[in-house]
């Protein structure tokens, strides 16, 4: 004999009906859930690629600069060389032979 939602008692068709209302509560709560995570992952893969984009810049940069480096420091040697001393005397911070510079010079000589 089946038993229909009339036939039942009433405080059955009461749970049944609150147990389903927390069913579509639980199920909607879920597809949010759902939504919410698929947006975290979406930007946690942007991320992830923005991160490994900047390392490989980083990289080239580091690259260049070693590359570039040997270049930079005989150009920062002739730079010194030309600089005539702080004092005005002597011959600045290398007299181009080699040698360190001159002591400076007395004002009584």
């Amino acid at each position: 004999m089946e038993t229909t939602a009339a036939s039942r008692p009433t405080r059955h068709r009461k749970a049944e009906a609150k147990a389903e209302k927390r069913i579509e509560q639980l199920n909607s709560a879920i597809e949010r859930e759902r939504a919410e995570r698929a947006v975290a992952e979406g930007a946690l893969e942007a991320t992830r690629g923005d991160c490994a984009r900047l390392q490989r810049e980083i990289a080239a940069e580091r690259t260049l600069r070693r590359r570039s480096a040997p270049e930079e420091a005989f150009d920062a040697d002739k730079a010194k060389e030309a600089r005539p001393s702080k004092n005005g005397n002597g011959a600045g911070h290398s007299a181009g032979n080699g040698e360190p510079p001159a002591p400076p010079q007395s004002g009584a000589a």
